[in-house]
């Protein structure tokens, strides 16, 4: 899947997504790189707020979300929880999604 096509889905449901507490939404990896395959899964990097408490459950809820929106496999990553070596790596292919 083209990365402009995994960012136009994204926007499309912006309004479901916050609705789950989510600031922002970015892509990462293969898909943000345009280097996917078929069967790759999307990496997803979203931002809550300090005080929202996101749990694991919330975490799973929006990676069924999404991957329904999708039609991928989800991996789903906290910007708030990412320590300085994978947020690098995140960093490298980052592309802004809302």
């Amino acid at each position: 899947m083209k990365t402009q096509d995994v960012v136009r889905i994204l926007k499309r449901h912006e309004a479901e997504i916050r609705a789950r507490g989510v600031r922002h939404v970015a892509i990462f990896g293969s898909t943000a790189r345009g280097a996917a395959r078929a069967d790759s899964d999307i990496d997803l990097l979203v931002s809550v707020p300090p005080e929202r408490k996101f749990s694991l459950i919330d975490q799973a809820s929006l990676k069924e979300l999404v991957a329904d929106f999708i039609g991928r496999e989800v991996d789903l990553l906290i910007e708030e929880d990412l320590r300085p070596r994978l947020r690098a790596a995140v960093e490298r292919d980052r592309v802004e999604v809302f």
